[in-house]
């Protein structure tokens, strides 16, 4: 249930899902976790696939490594764990990078301007 990641993520200092590319080409989709936990102001460490980079911006808000690159992901988590400062300024970015480009209500008016130029074209 949603009260009781919260409360996880409440405890955590560092948000890591090594999400990984499948055999078959899947990888992460958009991945609401990464944005959960940025909201709650965790500074985030994982691999950048999929739509990981959409949400994490490395350097920034987190720190990606490559693809199942786990000793970049583990030096990753480290700098993090060492450094309570820079794990601060990450989560503050995380969250406002959320709030910035992943409010619902903001990015519901800009699909519904979306909608209503695709109708306007049509018509």
């Amino acid at each position: 249930p949603q009260d009781i990641v919260r409360q996880w993520m409440a405890r955590a200092a560092i948000f890591s899902v090594p999400s990984t590319t499948l055999p078959s080409g899947e990888a992460e989709g958009f991945g609401l976790a990464f944005a959960e936990a940025q909201a709650m102001e965790l500074p985030v460490a994982s691999f950048a696939v999929g739509g990981v980079p959409e949400v994490i911006a490395h350097g920034e808000t987190g720190l990606l490594a490559p693809d199942g690159d786990t000793a970049a992901l583990a030096r990753n988590l480290l700098t993090l764990l060492r450094d309570p400062d820079l794990c601060r300024r990450y989560g503050v970015a995380g969250r406002a990078r959320v709030e910035e480009r992943f409010d619902l209500t903001r990015q519901t008016a800009k699909l519904e301007t979306l909608y209503r130029r695709a109708l306007e074209a049509v018509r």
